[in-house]
């Protein structure tokens, strides 16, 4: 399972603290960098404007974008580019006003395409249509918006619905859970199809070396 590295800023130095551990740690090859517009919780992070200059080292980056009509902020990655080494951005679709033009934009660009979706938003909430575009697609295992919140079990239901809905369409997506994910979680989560995690709180509330180790050894149980 990839361990993904989840950063949640408001200030583009911190952003640069968390990219500094990762970097010279080298066991992890992506982060998640979460941008939040004070729409879909209050929170305010730092913008892909705010990014320009930093370092990434090797690192590739997967932008969860959980805004006003996320496809805005597409266009702002697509200035950035190729300063920024996106690989993957992924939408939450409470906002969002046209599933299949989002994708597309993404796709469009090179980068893997996805959906989001909140803890309490059903997997219907994806356009049938659009499920054979879907590179990537998020599963909140918390209220979306906040780090240091606890692993919550009703998304174990939403993927014993999601391998069903795998299996009909014949999907080769990638399954990422995000929010409250300890090494605990890790095993059950593979188990479900899970090939990603998302983790931000765990790591970064303690020696981020000790933490992506024990990560990386209850992901290979």
């Amino acid at each position: 399972m990839k361990i993904i590295p989840a950063i949640l800023e408001t200030d583009s130095e911190l952003v640069a603290e968390k990219l500094a551990d990762v970097i010279s740690d080298g066991r992890l090859d992506t982060i998640q960098l979460d941008i939040l517009d004070g729409t879909l919780s209050p929170q305010l992070t730092v913008t892909p404007y705010d990014l320009a200059g930093l370092d990434w080292g090797e690192l590739r980056v997967d932008f969860h974008l959980m805004t006003e009509d996320p496809l805005d902020y597409v266009w702002e990655l697509a200035a950035q580019n190729p300063s920024l080494p996106v690989r993957a951005v992924a939408g939450q679709v409470e906002r969002m006003s046209e599933q299949k033009a989002f994708l597309e934009a993404i796709k469009e660009r090179g980068w893997q395409a996805g959906l989001a979706l909140d803890l309490d938003t059903p997997l219907e909430s994806i356009d049938d249509h659009v499920w054979g575009l879907l590179d990537q697609l998020v599963l909140m295992s918390v209220p979306l918006g906040r780090q240091g919140q606890a692993f919550d079990e009703h998304v174990l239901t939403k993927l014993h619905e999601l391998t069903h809905i795998m299996q009909e369409y014949s999907l080769k997506t990638e399954i990422l859970v995000d929010g409250g994910i300890k090494p605990a979680e890790l095993a059950q989560l593979g188990a479900l199809g899970v090939g990603a995690c998302a983790v931000g709180s765990f790591l970064w509330q303690g020696d981020y070396h000790e933490r992506v180790e024990a990560l990386l050894a209850a992901s290979d149980e």
